[in-house]
């Protein structure tokens, strides 16, 4: 039998338990896993040495040697990884270099014969390989070098160390692997290479593993071991970060810690010639024992303040030495001064705050105290909050709303912006904004908070949440505008068409006489829809809105069983406005207020004049306004719906569709004015219309429509759409006109052009606004009057609310043709701008 074997196997079997002990009792530590990766590298390592020291074939053995190489390989790095680990150091540039290294030389050693020859020696100890050319300079690099160099990092931390047991461990590792590599060197390495591979048994791997086992002493020492009570104490004595001395009878001191050496800016070597009294004032004696007594010391500049305890250490000796331990509280006293300072800043900050702020117990929600503004807001005195809590006071609106802010107070410990409804002392429910935040006050639970009243801000948000709704209506109604429009107008200037073909009498007329009236109704509704539309200004005028009051109310109430009483408040203002819309305003007013009364009754219309100052309720800016009233006596409004009665399709009618009083909502607001409602179930309902008051004089009435005969004239007219473009060029046939036609501006500003070079030009334009993908009206107006500065140009659109129609004239045009049209509209507004009658152009 080969009892050689046993040396590796005995290693194995020590670094094993090794593994073993360290994965029991701290397993989780970084230098334990740094620890048990080396280990368990070498004690693979040793275990591979004990099958190849076996009586095995070559084939066998040159297989494990080139399987095992990355055990031996590795060694070294595995080390490197332990040295640094254990002295608290990263993995750096260095290390990785050397797993390179290593990983190439197991490389080579596995797949090549440039390490390991193949060739199987023979020993009475075992077998070895035959090395081959590069087998050193692999060792060297990938074991030897990162080996040393990792107790290289240790030593350096030995040198730095200060703490005398960590350095003995340090001693411990560093001699113990010192020591071992450089018996596996000798062995396996410089013996072969004087006397022949096969001449020693290579006891590197036992070697190593023995080494193992001092590192595993050393740590330990460190980690697991108790150390001695001498270094114990005096690791105690010098870790104490307060101030520790040990007088002797005399008043010298005997011994002082690194703390209190720092602290008082002494050296160790001035320490023999020191007394005690050359560090403390006048009021204080060395044979007195202290506990906790204030004192300032002689030997330092600045003002700091210490607590010092002093006592025997023998009790009953009085020249016992004695043990003295300062506490610095210079920065404790401070921040006394300083809490006492903030209290006060906080004091006034809560006092003087411009916004309502409370402080209440979390307990029992007792008031602990309140500022000026929440008295103030709340209507309760100062007193009365303290006496009572928010139960007593019946704060919050509902339980359910107490119960909703402790939810989040209790799941955040803070609340920011958080809505609630409260109850002040008048009985008013106000949405409030809470700010809250959970404190400790003298060890008791409490919570602070900030109290904003937005209930009005709250009905601002309302007024623009509805002008948004109103706004995306809109957007909707300019989008199907230009389009219904043009449809409507190919309707019924093929309608006009038809009945002119058809003549006036027989059932063909009368029918066609039906569908033109249908068409005018569903014209009205674009109009009303249109209103909505971003973007579309009225077509404003000054004027008097007494005939307009007078007018509208007759007309809406024509056929029902109400009547109105119209109320005139001293000499009205003018106001600068669209008589047609504001007219359909009253019309929808007074028609809701009839509507409110099934059985009839009085409607009343007050209007006079206003002076709108700081007033909340109405966001309008201050100035002269005309307040018009309707106000009806039928059963009201609910509470829970008033909030909607403005929103588009919104209705509790079954015949309604809604848009009455959204139209009259946005035609207000479009006026710069605005629109309020009062009701209550039972109590029937007041609207109050605002409207800007003018200090202009009213402007002078339209002329009558064009009554005389057409003339021959020549037209072009400019549309997208094929049927406008069709019906439009037949009437205006019809009319005796010479027409062309374009459907888009390129095309028209050229046979303008060519018309006028042949000495035959268009009396006339008419030109769509709106030409998707072209050129349209706006645009090409702009190039023609380069051409020709005297053109009389028309504006066509189905869209009547934009801007261009509004003010057309700034835009180069001389009259505006609203789709949908019939055929007398269209010869009026030929007429009239062809003749110059410039106002009034527009139908």
């Amino acid at each position: 039998m080969n009892y050689y074997v046993l040396i590796p196997f005995s290693a194995f079997s020590v670094n094993l338990f090794l593994i073993a002990l360290i994965f029991a009792r701290s397993r989780k530590r970084p230098e334990s896993i740094a620890y048990m990766l080396f280990a368990g590298d070498i004690a693979l390592w040793e275990l591979s040495e004990f099958f190849l020291w076996s009586p095995l074939p070559d084939g066998v053995i040159d297989t494990i040697l080139r399987a095992t190489a990355p055990l031996y390989l590795a060694v070294g790095v595995l080390f490197l990884n332990f040295a640094l680990v254990f002295v608290g150091r990263r993995r750096n540039a260095a290390f990785f270099g050397f797993c390179v290294l290593a990983l190439s030389g197991i490389a080579l050693s596995a797949f090549t014969n440039l390490v390991l020859s193949g060739e199987i020696l023979r020993t009475g100890w075992g077998t070895t390989p035959k090395p081959g050319p590069l087998l050193v300079p692999v060792q060297i690099a990938a074991i030897v070098l990162p080996a040393y160099y990792g107790l290289a990092i240790v030593a350096g931390a030995w040198h730095a160390e200060r703490v005398l047991i960590r350095k003995k461990q340090l001693g411990i590792i560093f001699f113990a692997f010192f020591s071992a590599s450089a018996a596996s060197v000798l062995t396996n390495m410089v013996l072969s290479a004087l006397w022949g591979p096969d001449a020693v048994p290579h006891l590197a791997s036992s070697l190593l593993g023995f080494g193992s086992l001092f590192i595993f002493i050393g740590m330990a020492k460190y980690r697991l071991m108790v150390p001695g009570v001498e270094e114990f104490s005096a690791d105690i004595f010098s870790g104490i970060h307060d101030c520790v001395m040990i007088l002797r009878g005399d008043g010298s001191i005997a011994e002082i810690n690194d703390a209190a050496i720092a602290t008082l800016g002494l050296t160790r070597d001035g320490l023999p010639v020191l007394h005690i009294s050359d560090i403390f004032h006048a009021d204080y004696s060395p044979g007195e024992d202290y506990r906790d007594k204030e004192v300032r010391l002689r030997l330092l500049e600045e003002e700091q303040i210490f607590l010092l305890s002093q006592s025997s250490i023998r009790r009953g000796d009085p020249r016992s030495p004695k043990l003295i331990i300062m506490k610095d509280i210079t920065g404790v006293k401070r921040a006394g001064d300083q809490l006492a300072m903030l209290e006060e800043r906080f004091s006034k900050a809560f006092h003087s705050s411009p916004v309502a702020m409370c402080i209440n117990s979390l307990v029992d929600g007792r008031y602990v105290d309140v500022n000026a503004i929440i008295v103030r807001d709340a209507g309760y005195s100062r007193e009365e909050f303290l006496a009572n809590t928010i139960f007593s006071l019946n704060i919050f609106a509902s339980k359910a709303e107490f119960d909703r802010y402790m939810e989040f107070l209790t799941r955040d410990g803070r609340l920011r912006n958080f809505e609630c409804l409260v109850r002040i002392r008048t009985g008013e429910i106000i949405t409030a904004l809470f700010f809250s935040e959970r404190i400790v006050i003298g060890g008791e639970k409490m919570v602070i908070s900030s109290v904003l009243n937005i209930t009005e801000k709250k009905k601002m948000e309302a007024e623009l949440l509805k002008m948004s709704r109103i706004e995306s209506l809109g957007t909707f109604a300019g989008g199907i505008a230009h389009d219904f429009n043009n449809l409507l107008t190919a309707i019924m200037g093929n309608i006009t068409l038809a009945r002119l073909a058809a003549g006036p009498e027989g059932e063909a007329d009368a029918l066609l006489g039906d569908a033109e009236k249908a068409s005018l109704r569903a014209k009205d509704l674009t109009q009303q829809l249109l209103t909505f539309s971003k973007g579309g200004a009225p077509l404003k005028k000054t004027m008097s809105v007494v005939e307009l009051l007078r007018d509208s109310s007759e007309f809406a109430l024509s056929g029902s069983r109400s009547k109105c009483r119209i109320s005139i408040e001293g000499e009205l203002a003018n106001a600068d406005i669209d008589g047609g819309q504001i007219s359909q305003v009253i019309h929808n007013l007074v028609l809701n207020a009839s509507q409110a009364m099934p059985e009839g009754g009085i409607i009343g219309i007050d209007a006079g004049n206003f002076r709108l100052e700081g007033a909340k309720a109405v966001p309008l800016p201050d100035g002269d306004y005309l307040k018009i009233s309707v106000v009806d006596r039928g059963h009201g409004i609910p509470a829970d719906i008033i909030g909607k009665i403005f929103d588009p399709f919104f209705t509790t009618k079954h015949s309604g569709n809604g848009l009455g009083l959204a139209v009259s909502w946005s035609i207000v607001k479009r006026h710069g004015g605005h629109i309020t409602v009062e009701s209550g179930e039972g109590r029937g309902a007041r609207f109050d219309v605002y409207l800007p008051a003018s200090g202009s004089a009213a402007s002078e009435p339209e002329e009558d429509r064009v009554s005389a005969p057409a003339l021959h004239r020549k037209v072009l007219v400019m549309d997208d759409e094929p049927m406008v473009l069709d019906v439009a060029a037949r009437m205006l046939r019809r009319m005796n006109y010479t027409v062309e036609t374009a459907v888009d501006g390129d095309t028209a500003i050229a046979r303008y052009r060519a018309a006028r070079g042949e000495g035959a030009p268009f009396d006339c334009v008419i030109m769509d606004l709106t030409i998707p993908g072209g050129m349209g009206g706006s645009e090409a107006v702009r190039e023609l009057r380069k051409i020709d500065p005297g053109i009389v140009a028309v504006v066509s659109s189905g869209y009547s609310k934009d801007p261009v129609i509004a003010r057309y004239r700034e835009h180069g045009f001389a009259g505006v043709l609203e789709k949908p049209y019939r055929m007398e509209m269209l010869r009026d507004v030929v007429e009239r701008v062809c003749r110059g009658a410039g106002e009034g152009a527009a139908v």
